[in-house]
């Protein structure tokens, strides 16, 4: 017969387990992703419609209170401040003057929906509408 006292630390731990995995794929635990380089995968979905990306089209850039959005073949770049709220919300505030899609000082609010150790997928709000998709961290 097992002891009790080793049985009820496998029942807790039995019982806690799946608490532990949720608690490490949960939004809150997303703070790998306030900086680093980022692209995006190979589809989003904006105002409920789905759109396929060529994920080497674009890529993101984060540092030190800033997001920059590189658009290479375009020759394309937009700069917002980024605020965190928490580790599962932010807001990019444009900074760009020659942003042709905000003004300057519009604001988009993105909220991680979930991560794991390499990515995250995100709703953002923006003048335009609803965008969902996710972002894989390269770097």
């Amino acid at each position: 017969m097992i002891p009790f006292s080793l049985m009820t630390k496998t029942t807790v731990l039995f019982l806690l387990s799946p608490l532990l995995i949720i608690a490490a794929c949960s939004p809150d635990s997303c703070n790998d992703f306030t900086e680093g380089k980022f692209k995006h995968a190979s589809t989003y979905r904006f105002n409920d419609s789905t759109f396929y990306i060529d994920s080497n089209d674009s890529y993101i850039t984060r540092e030190k209170g800033y997001q920059t959005e590189h658009f290479p073949r375009l020759s394309k770049e937009s700069q917002y401040l980024i605020s965190w709220k928490s580790s599962s919300e932010y807001y990019l505030i444009n900074n760009s003057e020659t942003n042709s899609d905000f003004d300057k000082g519009d604001t988009i609010s993105v909220e991680i929906i979930d991560c794991d150790s390499t990515s995250y997928t995100y709703s953002s709000t923006s003048k335009y509408g609803v965008i969902e998709g996710e972002l894989i961290k390269i770097k």
